[in-house]
């Protein structure tokens, strides 16, 4: 029996109604019953204000909720109990409990009513380390982004103006120091237009900044369907920049692209619209490996899904809700998160967002989150992120644990800071919403789950044997004078920039961007409209309607086949640095 000691130390007055609580409706003296254990309270939080979405069902359950002192039972948490598709924090330390929660709560979810037809859920995995907990869910589809492409950059559908704003912020992230105005409109403009010409790509935008001919012929088939100041500023500004300021406003752009090809995510033609994946998988995941791609690779890779997923969501083309779940924040983070976080709930986007150290993240996405987010799952954190993190939820702590706190000098914060720094592994405070309202925070635990698909994974140690040619040395022999000669590392390459001709049945303006020898070319980013502000500026430009709307023949621009020779030359020209400065 455990024994409640009130403030003076020898017995417990419990003051709970009997009708409720009568386990604890009783007065010990223990002075006289010298038979019973002396103990402290333990922690708890009140659980008063939350009793009514607590459930003593454990079926499909999400979390349980210690029933002390209310019951000898646990509680349990359901998806029915609360509005799971708020925006949310999981954090907590490493194997504090995580990605246990994320796995249950998608296979809760897929299991919850119609909710898998109601709902589709996307996961960003910088770490490739929850696909294999997620392969048993019903209907998914996992992408290994190391190997495999995906659509990286927006069709027709979407808004081009906001695109271009969230493509231009998670460069300026990339860039960083290199990042500056002439930069900012050159990479602004050529987004633009590659965005409405339905060719954006890394490669084709390399093409498009270094290759006079290719870059003519894309301004031409954009004309009237870009506003006049874009125009203009490559009529005008752009040679400047190209010729006297190249090293500052096209470089950084063109090596950062350079850097990128070696992952086929980035440079490879994805086999299936991001549209269609979402559409027809309730779970999507796509699995980034930090280690093998690269810190720099998997930011940008993540940055450009994410905007690619709220874009989706901003067209409204799916009748459904979407759940993008990103494991890491700090990974892939840019600033166009923030903005995705206050926009999001308008179009049926919901942010789950996980993190191992809260500390980790920029201050203006920690504020953008503390300010956003709904529901709390908070696992063992550090001192400084328990600090961060109490302040913004609400514990109804027992005046039993503050007397004790003040008889040691500590306040309620201190409390509510050793709850959330002392839990044990698969413990958690959790604050969620339920009918629009706000609810104290409980004490919880992720379930434990007897289903074979949760158990543990069988690992058999099988080598992976990888397809490679003979081995080549450096140097080989020269037949004819038994010297060696050098062989050549760096071969001429050919880099086809191709946009699938089945989202628009208009080719007939196809351009080829090749980039055999390509040339190297070399204040204020007045106007493309905002995020929060789109069409404005350019209400005088046709907008790009989709398919849905009307035939793209008419209306559209087309799209620029980048695989697509131009039949009518029989041979291109190619223009070095020189050529083209002086052709100009």
């Amino acid at each position: 029996m455990t024994v409640v000691v009130n403030q003076g130390g020898k017995s417990l007055v419990s003051k709970q109604h009997l009708a409720l609580f009568p386990a604890h409706f009783f007065e010990l003296n223990l002075a006289e019953a010298q038979n019973y254990i002396f103990s402290s309270v333990p922690k708890y939080i009140s659980l008063e204000k939350t009793m009514h979405i607590l459930n003593t069902s454990d079926y499909n359950a999400l979390l349980s909720v210690p029933g002390f002192p209310y019951s000898s039972s646990d509680f349990y948490i359901g998806m029915e109990a609360y509005e799971f598709d708020k925006h949310s924090l999981i954090v907590g330390a490493s194997g504090s409990g995580k990605s246990k929660l994320i796995q249950l709560y998608i296979d809760r979810l897929s299991k919850y009513g119609t909710a898998i037809n109601q709902y589709r859920v996307i996961v960003i995995d910088p770490h490739a380390s929850l696909e294999q907990d997620l392969q048993h869910i019903t209907n998914n589809r996992i992408i290994n982004l190391g190997s495999e492409s995906a659509q990286l950059f927006p069709d027709a559908s979407a808004d081009i103006s906001a695109a271009t704003e969230l493509t231009s912020t998670l460069f300026k992230s990339l860039l960083n120091e290199q990042f500056n105005p002439r930069l900012d409109r050159v990479l602004r403009f050529s987004v633009y237009v590659l965005l409405t010409a339905q060719t954006m790509s890394l490669d084709s935008l390399k093409i498009f900044l270094t290759d006079l001919d290719k870059r003519t012929r894309v301004l031409e088939h954009v004309e009237g369907y870009v506003p006049q100041n874009i125009q203009q500023f490559f009529a005008t500004d752009f040679n400047e920049i190209r010729t006297q300021f190249y090293n500052e406003g096209i470089l950084p752009i063109v090596s950062l692209v350079d850097e990128m090809q070696l992952q086929p995510s980035l440079v490879g033609e994805a086999t299936q619209s991001l549209y269609s994946m979402v559409k027809d998988n309730f779970l999507t995941v796509f699995s980034l490996n930090k280690v093998s791609m690269g810190e720099k690779a998997v930011k940008t890779v993540a940055g450009l899904l994410i905007q690619q997923i709220f874009l989706l969501a901003q067209s409204r083309a799916l009748p459904y809700k979407l759940i993008l779940v990103v494991d890491e924040v700090s990974i892939v983070q840019n600033p166009a998160l923030a903005s995705i976080l206050a926009e999001a709930r308008k179009f049926n986007l919901t942010l789950i967002m996980a993190q191992q150290y809260f500390s980790q993240v920029d201050d203006s996405i920690q504020n953008a989150i503390l300010s956003n987010v709904v529901n709390y799952y908070i696992f063992r954190v550090s001192e400084d992120d328990s600090k961060k993190l109490e302040g913004n939820i609400v514990m109804d702590i027992p005046d039993e644990l503050l007397a004790q706190a003040k008889i040691k000098g500590q306040d309620e914060s201190d409390i509510k800071k050793d709850m959330l720094t002392d839990q044990s592994t698969r413990e958690c405070v959790v604050r969620v919403s339920a009918n629009g309202q706000l609810l104290p925070a409980m004490r919880a635990k992720t379930m434990t789950v007897h289903d074979s698909s949760f158990g543990p994974k069988d690992i058999t140690a099988t080598p992976v044997l990888h397809k490679l040619p003979p081995k080549l040395s450096m140097y080989e022999k020269n037949p004819s004078t038994e010297k060696y000669k050098t062989i050549s590392t760096d071969p001429s390459t050919k880099v086809t920039m191709t946009n699938s001709a089945s989202r628009n049945s208009n080719t007939d303006k196809g351009i080829t961007l090749s980039t055999d020898d390509i040339s190297d070319e070399a204040d204020d980013a007045s106007s493309l409209p905002s995020l929060h502000n789109t069409h404005k500026d350019i209400s005088h430009v046709q907008q790009i309607p989709t398919s849905s709307q009307t035939d793209s023949s008419e209306f559209s621009p087309g799209i620029i086949n980048f695989q697509q020779v131009l039949a009518d030359q029989s041979s291109s020209r190619e223009f070095s640095r020189k050529d083209l400065i002086e052709n100009e």
